[in-house]
């Protein structure tokens, strides 16, 4: 499976972008403008985060980093690098626990039927309010 991360506008702090697999939209995403995850592909692994004490997908062999997870969040002060999923409404988001539920859910299962899991993240945005 490979997800796509199509990073599409910038508002303050905040990089707003969708998380795609074949074109389909799984959700909408969040990441802290500060903190940002290189541009690369990269295999995702659901495994149990000591920090949140769940399954939770982390993208793995992020340079320099380690334990940067996709996760519930609500707005750039809840990443200091990893992903935030949900609805998006402005330049927040909202049902950010529940759609991080499915997501993980759904990762789970595909891994454990040992398909290999990947996300291509890239950026389509230009500045600050800026949106194609």
């Amino acid at each position: 499976m490979l997800l796509k991360l199509t990073r599409k506008e910038t508002i303050g702090n905040s990089v707003l972008g969708v998380l795609t697999e074949n074109g389909k939209k799984i959700c909408d995403t969040l990441e802290n403008k500060q903190h940002l995850i290189p541009e690369l592909i990269y295999r995702i692994q659901v495994t149990r985060s000591p920090k949140f004490k769940r399954l939770l997908p982390e993208l793995c062999q992020v340079p320099n980093r380690t334990g940067i997870r996709i996760h519930a969040g609500n707005t750039a002060k809840d990443s200091t690098g990893c992903v935030l999923v949900g609805v998006r409404e402005g330049n927040t988001l909202s049902n950010s626990r529940k759609t991080e539920t499915e997501l993980t859910a759904m990762l789970n299962q595909i891994q454990k039927e040992h398909e290999e899991i990947r996300m291509d993240i890239r950026s389509t945005h230009l500045g600050d309010g800026d949106e194609l």
